[in-house]
C-alpha cells in the first residue's frame, strides 16, 4: 500500500520476490534489470543528449 498526501492505494498481496535486505537481492535484482536494460535498448526509443542516444536511464543506490 502507498500514501501520497491524502491518496491511498489500494493493498495487494505479492505472490513472488525477493526480501529487501535479503543476501541474493542485489544479485537477483541485477540480473533481472540487465534482461530489462536489453530489451528497452532493442526499441530504438529513447531521448538523445549531444548526438548520444539513451535508451535507458536508471539509478541505484547502495546503502551500507
Amino acid at each position: 500500500m502507498c500514501k501520497v498526501g491524502s491518496c491511498t492505494s489500494h493493498f495487494y498481496e505479492l505472490k513472488a520476490g525477493v526480501t529487501q535486505a535479503g543476501v541474493l537481492s542485489p544479485i537477483l535484482f541485477g540480473i533481472y534489470i540487465d534482461g530489462l536494460v536489453n530489451l528497452v535498448d532493442k526499441t530504438n526509443i529513447g531521448l538523445e543528449v549531444k548526438l548520444k542516444h539513451f535508451a535507458l536511464v536508471y539509478f541505484c543506490m547502495l546503502m551500507t
